[in-house]
């Protein structure tokens, strides 16, 4: 892949972190998105965390899920008009801003859905028809915590139909998870996401979004996307405490063939910086939770979204990651 155009980087106040006012001409694909990941090595147990909002629509909608190897708890859920500032719930999941880029508290008081023995691709919206599908009640009290700086990824045209704006930032969430009769305490490096722009999930016939974590001062995160013979990737690489943009990247994944889509099994990855640092991580797919997406056009299409939680190995560790491996198909 060929080295990245250098565009200017985000200028953003803490009136950013909140959620925006539609912008002027914006349609009904505008949209804005925020994610909380993590993945506890010590209680053996990953959590994404992840609520969208369509302004114009006042539409907004969440996902919980909860990972271990074989063993998934997940729930979708659907809201309306978000009106209180940096307060945000949907369904059983609330996010609050407490400090811009410093705090953000979490907390989940319901019922998931809980599959154990789950195959490695485990689509949500289907667990309840499972055989061994059953539910459980899950309380989270958490906090996302960072002193480190926001890691952006760059403002370019051709990543438009994606996001206006995005960036990440690395962290740490403590708290306690109850998960049934278990109870939990967590105490391990985390990530957040935070996006907003017009959003064309169909221009592109791939994607392949990732961030993956060592430590507090080490960890990546990137957007690779492809239409026809056109690739491109965007985002970051944090080492030793030092965030640069991502200059180039060489990417391979191994699938199992599958009916519907290939399945990914395992991914490496050499993410190459702007002061020439790099990094090479070789990753396992552990669960993979995919999301579905159809164009409002009614064109036979269908957005294809593997979420998946992977565990890296590379030079600085071993760690975790969220991965994201996205295709346009003829629907079904």
């Amino acid at each position: 892949m060929t080295d990245t155009p250098r565009p200017a980087a985000l200028d953003l106040s803490e009136a950013d972190e909140l959620l925006h006012a539609l912008p002027a001409g914006a349609g009904p694909s505008f949209r804005e998105s925020y994610y909380f990941g993590f993945y506890d090595p010590v209680a053996d147990i990953g959590g994404f965390e992840s609520f969208g909002y369509r302004t114009l629509k006042e539409h907004s909608g969440s996902m919980v899920t909860l990972w271990r190897p074989g063993d998934v708890s997940a729930a979708l859920d659907l809201g309306g008009a978000l009106t209180e500032p940096g307060r945000y719930r949907v369904g059983d999941f609330e996010a609050v801003c407490r400090e811009p880029f410093h705090r953000w508290d979490l907390s989940h008081r319901g019922v998931l859905c809980r599959v154990r023995n789950a195959g490695m691709r485990q689509p949500v919206e289907n667990m309840r028809d499972l055989p061994s599908a059953e539910d459980v009640d899950v309380v989270l009290d958490a906090q996302f915590e960072s002193d480190l700086p926001i890691a952006p990824y760059e403002r370019r045209q051709s990543y438009e139909h994606i996001f206006s704006e995005c960036y990440e930032q690395i962290g740490r969430i403590r708290g306690t998870l109850v998960l049934g009769d278990e109870k939990l305490e967590l105490d391990c490096p985390a990530v957040r996401h935070h996006a907003w722009g017009t959003r064309d999930w169909f221009s592109d016939d791939e994607w392949n979004w990732c961030t993956a974590v060592f430590s507090e001062k080490d960890a990546t995160g990137f957007w690779y996307r492809r239409r026809g013979a056109d690739e491109e990737v965007n985002g970051w690489l944090l080492l030793d405490g030092e965030i640069a943009p991502i200059a180039h990247l060489e990417r391979s994944i191994a699938h199992d063939v599958d009916e519907s889509k290939p399945l990914p099994r395992s991914a490496r990855y050499v993410v190459v910086d702007r002061a020439r640092r790099s990094l090479e991580l070789l990753g396992n797919v552990k669960q993979i939770t995919p999301a579905f997406f159809r164009p409002p056009d009614k064109r036979p299409l269908l957005h294809w979204n593997d979420r998946s939680l992977v565990r890296f190995a590379s030079s600085r560790g071993e760690g975790w990651g969220e991965v994201e491996f996205i295709s346009t198909l003829p629907a079904p």
